[in-house]
């Protein structure tokens, strides 16, 4: 445990009943311990726990990912990390990848659409997908969208998907 990040994170408002405060880095580390499981990662990812719910993520084989699955954890995000490693773990290597991003990043919702955003960043910077005119002008248009009032990370989200495009 690391007792100062916790309360760091806790200060800025995780609303998780525990949170350790363990660095991603450290986290990827102690799960090179454990093998991928979909059943096991699944429970991780109903614990109120900061670490369960990030290594539910890391320990999810992609290729058992389901788009329907997806969809269901979008919607339990917490925080924008755990968007953010989904996006990029679990989302982003899937064939139904940017359906389902542009489906998010047009929900309003603040935490599926800063996935949909690194899922689109993901994939543009991975070569992975090119846009056809249309959704790039619907994907600009959803940047645009986004209010300079909006939470720091749904901006952050914004601009690497806009460096993408770029």
């Amino acid at each position: 445990m690391n007792g100062i990040a916790s309360q760091k994170m806790r200060e800025a408002g995780m609303s998780f009943h525990v949170i350790f405060g363990i660095e991603l880095p450290r986290l990827r580390e102690i799960l090179l311990d454990y093998p991928k499981d979909r059943a096991f990662a699944q429970q991780l990812w109903h614990e109120n726990v900061r670490e369960s719910r990030l290594a539910a993520i890391l320990l999810t084989p992609p290729e058992e990912y389901l788009a329907e699955v997806a969809d269901i954890w979008v919607h339990e995000l917490k925080t924008p990390e755990e968007a953010s490693l989904l996006a990029m773990t679990l989302v982003s290597p899937q064939r139904w990848a940017s359906d389902y991003a542009f489906r998010w990043v047009a929900s309003g919702q603040e935490l599926p659409m800063i996935c949909g955003l690194y899922t689109l960043c993901h994939l543009l910077r991975g070569g992975d997908v090119s846009l056809m005119p249309d959704s790039e002008e619907e994907l600009r248009d959803h940047l645009g969208a986004i209010s300079p009032n909006a939470s720091l990370a749904l901006r952050k989200a914004a601009q690497s998907v806009a460096y993408c495009l770029e």
